[in-house]
């Protein structure tokens, strides 16, 4: 009889491998970085990969976004104007403006979250 419980056990726990999944959450969420009064808020922006920010100029001044690492730069931004960019790759992205290079911060992008569910099935009797 025990055999049958042990038996009905390894068939459950094997069952249970096949049927893991993994399923990855879709980060695509957006963010917004508003540039005012010389300064980039907010100054450390974390987000997910796949997620999109978006820098606008509400200064009466010209003003650009550049990555320290040459990731993106964008196009003179008069007030108003705005520029995307999508960060598909983890890490930490320092960046400014070449026009007023004192003007610095940074977005911080981490790995997409994973769930693992893992389905057990039911087994009726004691298991050992």
């Amino acid at each position: 009889m025990r055999n049958v419980h042990v038996r009905q056990f390894v068939r459950a726990v094997a069952v249970a491998f096949v049927a893991l999944t993994v399923q990855a959450t879709s980060g695509a969420g957006t963010h917004q970085i508003t540039i005012q009064n010389f300064d980039y808020t907010p100054f450390e922006l974390r987000i997910q990969a796949g997620d999109t920010v978006t820098w606008i100029n509400t200064d009466p001044f010209g003003h650009n976004t550049v990555s320290d690492t040459g990731v993106w730069a964008s196009n003179n931004l008069a007030r108003g104007q705005s520029f995307s960019y999508r960060f598909d790759t983890p890490g930490v992205y320092p960046y400014y403006c070449s026009y007023h290079p004192s003007m610095r911060a940074t977005v911080v992008v981490a790995a997409v979250a994973v769930e693992l569910r893992l389905f057990l099935p039911a087994v009726s009797g004691p298991v050992l």
